[in-house]
């Protein structure tokens, strides 16, 4: 019998909590839910979807409570209405308690539009299109929604504002901000070293490539960075592709992984942590030491898991 493929998993971090949001996804159409808490590196296991989950349009509230989830299952057939169009049910955007997707705001898009981010604990902003979104259950009162009401023709929603509010900087906001900084704050706020921490950093990456690659400027994508304890974690998107670098102080590359779309992040203590193979892992000393291995969820199977009544609300 042929192997499966090692599963591959997404997460969300949540450095104000201390804790991330995982999607476990294998086999392609299963889709669980799991938090891993960064104190302890405990796992809890969540719901499974049947269908697909979009990570680029999901966000967690910076308290970890709530999460934002964009998903489909073109399975789902569409529900008829006496008196309009049917509800397109194959793809929607949801409000949920981790580690479980049962919905406690729903809105069926039809299709891969959608999801949003927190802008507070208690605000989110939908990516939602003009043209088709139907609310199919409200969200609690506390939680405040506000529509982008996007319209055909418009650049469809980027993830922008979700990196930036986790951390990342692309090198053109970098130096943007450190201009700004440089002229409203006092010199050595937080804010200005570590922006200015993300420019070094990166900028020697970008020179220990440039002397090792004659043609590095063609291979430069789109460049997002935030810093590490020992070092800077580098997003490369490339002619559709994701490449992650991770490079030392001296800007020598220590791990990296190209055309990859899974977990690397940085835990509240500018530690490192990252998915590969199915496998967890945290590397607290980096560069030095190992990266430790926390769990493996290539095990997982597939069950029915009924949510608990604190997830409801």
């Amino acid at each position: 019998m042929t192997p499966l493929p090692p599963c591959r998993i997404y997460g969300i971090v949540s450095e104000e909590a201390r804790r991330v949001v995982l999607f476990r996804r294998g086999p392609s159409k299963l889709v669980q839910q799991l938090v891993w808490d960064l104190e302890s590196d405990k796992i809890d296991a969540g719901q499974w979807l049947k269908g697909g989950v979009y990570p680029k349009s999901c966000d967690l509230s910076p308290d970890g409570k709530y999460l934002v989830l964009c998903a489909t299952n073109y399975n789902s057939p569409s529900r008829p209405q006496p008196d309009g169009e049917p509800i397109r049910t194959q793809g929607w955007t949801a409000i949920s308690r981790p580690p479980y997707f049962t919905a406690i705001g729903l809105w069926f898009s039809g299709g891969v539009q959608g999801g949003g981010h927190w802008t507070a604990n208690d605000e989110l902003v939908l990516h939602n299109f003009a043209y088709y979104w139907h609310e199919a259950k409200a969200p609690p009162p506390h939680i405040r929604v506000t529509n982008e009401n996007w319209q055909p023709g418009r650049p469809f929603p980027d993830d922008s504002d979700i990196l930036r509010r986790h951390g990342w900087l692309s090198l053109r906001d970098a130096a943007d901000k450190v201009r700004v900084q440089s002229t409203r704050s006092k010199a050595g706020s937080p804010f200005k070293e570590s922006t200015l921490e993300v420019l070094e950093l990166t900028n020697r990456w970008a020179n220990t490539l440039k002397d090792s690659l004659p043609q590095w400027q063609e291979r430069m994508g789109v460049l997002i960075a935030k810093p590490l304890a020992g070092g800077v974690l580098i997003k490369e998107s490339l002619r559709g592709k994701e490449n992650w670098i991770v490079a030392d102080r001296d800007g020598q590359v220590i791990r990296e992984w190209r055309d990859s779309e899974q977990l690397v992040d940085r835990d509240s203590a500018g530690g490192l942590i990252f998915s590969e193979g199915g496998l967890l892992y945290r590397w607290p000393n980096f560069p030095s030491g190992k990266p430790q291995v926390i769990s493996d969820l290539s095990p997982n199977k597939f069950e029915e898991v009924v949510p608990p009544a604190w997830a409801l609300s």
